[in-house]
């Protein structure tokens, strides 16, 4: 069964990119990747390393083939205009790639750990696939932003999954604001509706698809080997939202802000590997000539907001520290 899978990124999400287009090529042993490159930056990284089965869009190509995002870009911040492009995405792949069949838009900062095949074998017969976000207690009030999470949604091509691509494009150009508005919020409260108007649509409730900081607090961690189990499933992939080098070496998971403590399996088996792989992909890359202004390997947000947060926090609870190269 080949893959195929469309995300985006601009230069400063390069490194998060490439670990997820790593992850896949190494547990998808037949797959597509393309990306929509938001700046000509990131374009140009991409095109100095070697990707087999990634094809590069840049950004002015895909508002060529879909000119409406043009005069969107124009009404909303950087932010919601990248949150606009989450559609367009699949949009653009169906439009101009026939031969595929199912697309899934996947969040760059989300990182394969085991083989998705039977995640894909369970959507047979089904147009359209999203993933809720099951927040633990600690995060339920989140919920008002969205119950189902944009870091895997999947369209089939046909009548169903081209309907809803459309419509979901459709909204995303017409109004996608980072606020809550009359039912709306950015891209990803239009999927609370598709449940009730699309019957050919999957809920993925498999707890290992989509793990992430809002839900950890809600399963059983385990391992099998090398495998991470989550309520005794395989571990498919985890999304490191917000992840964050506040100092040299430490590093904000916020997990904090969700109440999860930083325990050995999340430290040493989830976020110790993909912390690792950013940072060999950023070594590599300055090897190459590529400077940390174009790629850095964990981006971090106002040094003192995060610093701030830090004394605020638990460090125990929600920071790891990564030094020479392992983590503790």
């Amino acid at each position: 069964m080949k893959l195929f899978f469309v995300t985006l990124f601009d230069h400063r999400y390069s490194a998060r990119g490439i670990a997820l287009y790593h992850s896949i090529r190494e547990h998808c042993p037949d797959f597509h990747l393309w990306v929509i490159a938001l700046t000509p930056e990131c374009s140009n990284l991409l095109t100095r390393v070697t990707l087999p089965g990634l094809t590069i869009v840049s950004l002015g190509t895909l508002e060529g083939i879909l000119p409406e995002l043009r005069s969107a870009k124009l009404n909303r911040s950087l932010k919601e205009y990248y949150y606009t492009l989450s559609s367009a995405s699949c949009q653009y792949v169906m439009e101009c790639c026939r031969e595929v069949d199912l697309i899934t838009y996947v969040d760059a900062d989300t990182y394969f750990f085991s083989n998705p095949t039977h995640v894909f074998e369970d959507l047979a017969g089904k147009s359209i696939a999203i993933t809720p976000h099951r927040f633990s207690r600690w995060g339920r009030g989140l919920e008002r932003y969205g119950k189902y999470n944009v870091g895997w949604v999947s369209f089939r091509r046909d009548t169903d999954g081209l309907r809803c691509l459309k419509s979901w494009y459709q909204e995303c150009i017409d109004w996608c604001y980072e606020r809550l508005e009359n039912g709306r919020y950015a891209d990803q409260k239009y999927l609370d509706n598709w449940p009730a108007e699309f019957r050919s649509l999957r809920v993925i409730e498999d707890p290992g698809v989509n793990l992430a900081p809002w839900n950890l607090g809600s399963v059983a961690l385990g391992s099998q080997g090398k495998m991470v189990l989550v309520d005794k499933r395989p571990l498919v992939f985890f999304h490191f939202e917000d992840l964050a080098e506040v100092l040299p070496g430490v590093i904000n998971t916020q997990l904090g802000a969700y109440g999860v403590f930083a325990g050995p399996t999340i430290r040493w088996r989830i976020y110790g590997p993909y912390i690792k792989h950013l940072k060999s992909i950023s070594k590599t890359a300055l090897r190459k000539g590529i400077g940390p202004e174009v790629l850095s390997a964990v981006a971090g947000g106002a040094q003192v907001k995060q610093l701030l947060r830090m004394v605020a926090g638990c460090l125990l609870m929600q920071y790891v520290y990564f030094i020479r190269g392992r983590i503790v």
